[in-house]
């Protein structure tokens, strides 16, 4: 493996990218735990649609922004060692392997080029250098030690230039075509001990050769620069190849492996240990070198303009931005930068680890570690006695360089901020209150009742604190406090600082707080600050800056007067390595920030903004949850509504944090939405036309230029068809025309028969009545009366007449109407079974049971439908019993049923049948035949289901034991 990188170094010509670490531009690092197949990346490409391509050894991957897709042998690579990328004239990628085996991609599927077997066959075991294929389809190859090769469209094999070996002399040839693009090889491995000559043609004319002398190693590369220059690096040195002669432009620490010109035309240069940038404004002088610690293998800058870094074996990094710069602090020492301070030409910085910092934006002038340990609240210049006044414990100041500890302190550290008054007087605020530093001592200043966390002076000399329940004036006279404004009251103030007049306050909660005038505006994160928690402030003469946990916030004013304003927001994503702000000064035109890992500058007039606006493309489609080929203006079954699209935005700088919103159009309907999301689905379409509009919105709120579309319709099922509509409505109506015939038939037929069962209804009811009130009963009535008589008893004569009386009397009044009252009905039967019971001398008891929930006044019932039942079980059951019998009544309400249950203990219907033959042999009962008829003529009446159930009670020895009768009946209320 080491010779074969060895040996790829060597011919591919591939270059190599490395930042340092301080004052330097934040790469970000993309290795194989972000997704990349291999952290060995050999080239970059990107193509018409803005895709980055990377080859590396463990296959082909694209990156959208979000995730990369991986492309390896299961996708129809032979070999996975991918070394070049090539963009043709029909915009289609193409791919070569270790093999020398070519690819492209098509519809996103890897095919193979079709004479693959020809190139592999020259290939052999050397190395393929370079490809390029032409508008023609001819391809032009190269391999290392063979020459360069021509492969026309019909697969005819051509050799465009043969290499002589074994020659006491390196010979290299550079071949260029257009774009940028060159073809090379040489005779053999590059022998550093023999003498060089260099071979250059443009579009297969004649070569020109150069004789170049002995080198100290084997990389050699060349660049076509935008205004014509001819860049050949040798070695470390970057030569212009003009007219035939070198000249040589400037020589970097290590070998070059790639020069790369930006859309800016400055330089990228690659080298074995770290990327050299050149400036177009500057020329070949005093480029910037970073990554110092990684081989790089390429540059290539992205349609936004972020820069791409591949390496040999530490992945790739990506640069954002290269306006930040910045000092990385990652090791045991120097941990966490804090607060920040500046004199008119440097930084000082303190540190949690108690580490004290001087730098500027070249590099840092000194560093210093107290003996303590204890971490620096707060740093202050004085310009007044040049001094940087420390708060830590112990607080003091430095001095020549040197630390001077407060001889006389009341305090063992100073946490607040510091200030130098007009009057002279410096001040540090604490919890409890004030303090002035005089000379070597600190003392107290006086004492607040407020928990205090910043002091200022404004303008007018007013001496301003802010606490933790709002900010106030401090009066000159009496030291007493005054809150500032009413919406300050109860609000956490950490910074004080005053802008063109106007009074900043940072709150934590409340977002920037400004006074103008007497008019307190507040702005948060609806209005675009990056945290509504807000803790240091920083005025220069165009901005306010605003430091938080979750970034920098630049605020400016388009018109003051009218309080006009405008937000840009600084953090992770445009270049500084942290969010976490904990500090920040500016000094001169230059913003300095200290973060958790880091202290990043930048000029304050920079434009963080990503001016490109978002490309957006649709990525899939999933129809009833199965992946379909998206296709423009599909026409859909009525059944596969049910519809998932998938869409991305690429743009780079955003790093995955992108707004999309949408509408889906149907007909005169509009559904719109915003989302993070990739895909949206919709559900239970309805048939019709589809119009879905997407578009996407970058991290500096710019959205795409113009949004994409996809139509598509659902149609209508079969039976929703102009042609089923009729035939249904031809069948409906010719139904509907014999329905209505054969309803009035079956009217007609039912009327008639409704009157001869009125009729039969009416008999019914009389021979009911008459076998209640048969003879026999009305005899046994009058003998009973006869009894009391003789026997002197009239009362009873008497309350039994009228009970009888009153029987007759309702049993009259309920036969007359087909339907009562069932609470008319209960009295009625209470009457019949007293007459009866005194009649057999209390021969049993009689047990009445109505549920309360029985609305028995409002139930409407059949007339005289119970009494024939309890007739039944007196005379046929409890009359031949030798022992006291028991009958019993129970109405219950069931949902929508009425139940009526009649229960004896009688001798049973079989022995009663029996008995009745021996004893009334004259006698035949009408009474349950007659109810039985009732109940079946009644349904059929009303069509209604009354349902009648008779059953034979037993004993556990299966003896007979009494009769029910339950009679179920559909709940009707009077109106």
């Amino acid at each position: 493996m080491i010779r074969l990188k060895t040996i790829l170094l060597v011919f591919l010509l591939i270059g190599s990218v490395v930042s340092a670490q301080n004052s330097g531009p934040l790469f970000r690092h993309f290795t194989a735990q972000e997704g990349l197949p291999s952290s060995q990346v050999y080239q970059i490409l990107q193509d018409s649609s803005h895709y980055l391509w990377f080859a590396t050894d463990h296959g082909l991957a694209r990156y959208n922004g979000y995730e990369f897709k991986r492309y390896t042998s299961a996708d129809g690579l032979e070999d996975n060692t991918v070394l070049k990328l090539f963009l043709d004239h029909r915009k289609r990628v193409w791919l070569q392997t270790l093999s020398g085996k070519l690819y492209y991609l098509k519809n996103d599927r890897i095919v193979p080029y079709q004479f693959n077997e020809l190139v592999a066959s020259l290939v052999k075991n050397n190395i393929p250098l370079n490809f390029y294929l032409d508008s023609m389809e001819n391809l032009w190859f190269s391999v290392s030690s063979n020459g360069e090769y021509l492969i026309d469209a019909k697969g005819k094999l051509i050799t465009a230039l043969k290499i002589y070996r074994n020659r006491n002399f390196n010979q290299i040839f550079f071949d260029e075509f257009e774009n940028n693009h060159f073809v090379t090889s040489s005779n053999s491995i590059y022998n550093i001990e023999y003498p060089s000559w260099l071979y250059y043609a443009e579009k297969h004319q004649p070569y020109d050769s150069l004789f170049i002398g002995k080198s100290q190693d084997a990389q050699l590369f060349c660049r076509r620069l935008a205004r014509g220059k001819l860049l050949i690096s040798i070695s470390n040195h970057i030569y212009d190849f003009e007219k035939v002669n070198l000249v040589l432009l400037d020589s970097v620490a290590s070998p070059i492996t790639n020069i790369y010109e930006d859309q800016q035309e400055n330089l990228w240069v690659s080298t074995f240990s770290g990327i050299y940038f050149y400036s177009h404004s500057v020329g070949f002088k005093n480029p910037h070198h970073y990554l110092k610690n990684e081989y790089i293998t390429g540059s290539f800058q992205d349609h936004e303009g972020g820069i791409w870094v591949s390496t040999l074996n530490n992945g790739i990094f990506y640069l954002n931005n290269f306006q930040i710069k910045s000092y990385l602090f990652l090791g045991e020492q120097l941990i966490d930068p804090v607060c920040l301070s500046a004199d008119k030409h440097t930084i000082y910085a303190g540190f949690w680890d108690g580490g004290l910092v001087r730098l500027n934006s070249d590099h840092i002038i000194t560093t210093q570690q107290f003996n303590e340990k204890y971490y620096i609240s707060s740093l202050f210049y004085d310009t007044l006695t040049s001094r940087l006044f420390i708060g830590k414990n112990p607080p003091g100041y430095l001095e020549n360089q040197k630390f001077v500890p407060f001889r006389y302190s009341i305090t063992r550290s100073l946490k607040g901020n510091y200030i130098r008054r007009r009057n002279g007087d410096l001040l540090n605020v604490t919890a409890n209150g004030l303090y002035i530093i005089s000379g070597d001592s600190v003392k107290i200043h006086f004492s607040l009742e407020k928990r205090s966390n910043c002091i200022f002076e404004d303008s007018k000399n007013n001496l301003l604190v802010g606490c933790n329940n709002g900010a106030f004036i401090v009066d000159k006279a009496t030291n007493a406090t005054t809150l500032i404004h009413p919406s300050l009251a109860g609000v956490r103030v950490d910074d004080i600082r005053e802008f063109n007049g106007m009074l900043c306050f940072a709150t934590r909660g409340s977002g920037l707080k400004i006074l103008k005038d007497t008019t307190m505006y507040t702005l948060g994160e609806s209005d675009g600050l990056c945290n509504n928690i807000i803790h240091r402030l920083a005025v220069s003469k165009k901005y306010i800056w605003c430091a938080s946990f979750n970034g920098l916030s630049r605020v400016g004013f388009s018109n003051q007067e009218t309080f006009k304003f405008f937000i840009d927001n600084i953090g992770y994503l445009e270049g500084i390595p942290d969010n976490e702000i904990n500090d920040l000064v500016v000094l001169n035109d230059t913003v300095w920030v200290a973060s958790r890992t880091a202290i990043s500058f930048f000029s304050q007039q920079t434009d963080f903004r990503n001016a490109v606006p978002p490309v957006m493309y649709f990525t899939n489609m999933i129809v009833n949850n199965h992946d379909s080929i998206f296709e423009e203006n599909v026409e859909l079954p009525y059944n596969s509504n049910n519809i998932s699209i998938g869409f991305e935005a690429l743009s780079f700088k955003s790093a995955g944090i992108i707004k999309y919103r949408y509408r889906l159009v149907h007909e005169a309907d509009i559904f719109q939405s915003v989302t993070t999301n990739r895909h949206v689905e919709f559900l239970s379409l309805k048939p019709g036309n589809y119009n879905f509009i997407v578009e996407a919105q970058n991290s500096s709120g710019l959205w795409s230029k113009q949004p994409v579309s996809w139509q598509f319709v659902i149609h209508v099922p079969w039976w929703q068809q102009w042609w089923f509509k009729i035939v249904v409505s031809i069948i409906l109506l010719c139904g509907i025309y014999l329905f209505i015939k054969q309803r009035i038939g079956r009217i007609r037929k039912e009327e008639a028969l409704k009157t001869d069962f009125n009729k039969q209804l009416v008999q019914l009811e009389m021979k009911a009545l008459r076998a209640q009130m048969n003879p026999h009963f009305i005899f046994n009535v009058i003998n009973s009366i006869q009894d009391y008589i003789l026997q002197n008893d009239a009362k009873s004569a008497q309350r039994y007449l009228t009970k009888f009386a009153r029987l007759v009397r309702s049993i009259l009044n309920n036969s007359v109407e087909g339907e009562v009252i069932l609470l008319d009905e209960i009295k009625a039967n209470e009457l019949y079974v007293e007459l009866e019971q005194q009649r057999f001398e209390e021969q049993f008891d009689f047990v009445l049971k109505v549920d309360p929930e029985v609305e028995a006044d409002q139930i409407i019932i059949p007339s005289m439908i119970i009494q024939p039942f309890l007739e039944n079980s007196i005379k046929h059951g409890i009359r031949h019993l030798k022992t006291k019998g028991l009958l019993s009544l129970e109405i219950n309400q069931s949902e929508y049923l009425l139940v009526i249950a009649i229960e004896d203990n009688g001798v049973g219907r079989t022995k009663a049948l029996e008995l009745n033959k021996m004893i009334e042999q004259e006698h035949v009962s009408y009474g349950s035949l007659i109810t039985s008829r009732r109940v079946a003529a009644y349904n059929q009446a009303h069509n209604t289901r009354i349902e009648l159930v008779i059953s034979d009670l037993y004993d556990v020895q299966n003896r007979a034991s009494g009769t029910r009768v339950v009679l179920t009946i559909p709940l009707k209320f009077k109106k």
